[in-house]
């Protein structure tokens, strides 16, 4: 009888230890449950903080200019960030621009081959100008006229350009004046005190063709300037498609501005300054 008690009492010890061993266990499983979750918790919270912090990194980022190309057009991109700008599409957008600036004529340029046949006359778009009354500018001058910054535009066409064409009667069809580009060296860039601003000074040597009459051979005029470059944030351009890229004022002035840069001062400069 004593040893079955004997037994029964070791085999509750037994029971209770094993009891007790499931419960350390549990205990321990539960510990490492909450260590593991702690763990996946911290790591949340860091990423959070380094996605924060990057996006904030970006947000604050000046946002790439998506005008790097040769030919100054969006579509086809090579973005650079903020005003930066490559020898290469500064040289263009003054050759194009100087083009469409100095280039006169009394037609509109065609765009199909109906107006190519029998072009339309341009009638010319008014500009302010002080103590001069009804000047005008050929339409293509005018739309290339928003490439050049606001503080140097308005003496620029109604103090030089506009009294010049009004001169030679162009929209009355008795003059016409193309631009004949000669040589252009690479930009040097002009140092300043503003980080965030570029400028870069662009000497260009051009003739411009004047002929006044078809039976009368063309003058040439010699163009040499220093022209001075500034970059700018692009516009972003319009649905082209609904609006006239020629007339409407918001198409116009994004193409003319699409490259990025603008013109904000022109001046001569002798020969003698190439070899320099």
């Amino acid at each position: 009888m004593a040893d079955s008690n004997h037994l029964s009492v070791l085999n509750l010890k037994k029971r209770s230890g094993k009891a007790g061993s499931d419960r350390e266990q549990e205990k321990n499983f539960a510990a490492l449950c909450a260590l593991v979750a702690l763990g996946v918790s911290t790591g949340g919270l860091i990423v959070s903080i380094l996605t924060l912090n990057a996006a904030n990194t970006i947000a604050n980022k000046p946002m790439p200019t998506l005008v790097q190309t040769v030919n100054g057009k969006t579509m086809e991109i090579k973005a650079f960030d903020g005003k930066v700008r490559s020898d290469r599409a500064i040289q263009d957008f003054t050759v194009k621009t100087l083009t469409n600036l100095f280039t006169w004529r009394v037609y509109l340029i065609p765009t199909n081959q109906d107006e190519m046949r029998s072009p339309k006359a341009d009638p010319g778009v008014a500009i302010e100008s002080d103590g001069t009354a009804n000047l005008k500018l050929p339409s293509p001058v005018w739309a290339a006229s928003f490439a050049i910054s606001d503080d140097f535009r308005k003496d620029f066409l109604g103090k030089q350009l506009a009294p010049l064409i009004t001169t030679l009667k162009v929209l009355q069809g008795s003059s016409e004046v193309a631009f004949v580009p000669v040589s252009i060296q690479d930009p040097i860039e002009i140092k300043t005190n503003k980080p965030d601003e570029k400028l870069w000074k662009v000497k260009i040597v051009a003739n411009l063709a004047v002929r006044t009459a078809l039976n009368v051979p063309e003058t040439l005029v010699p163009f040499n300037k220093d022209v001075y470059i500034r970059a700018v944030i692009p516009p972003i351009m319009p649905d082209v498609s609904r609006l006239d890229p020629k007339t409407d004022l918001q198409a116009v002035t994004a193409i003319a501005r699409s490259a990025g840069l603008e013109i904000y001062g022109m001046e001569d400069f002798s020969k003698e300054d190439l070899i320099k």
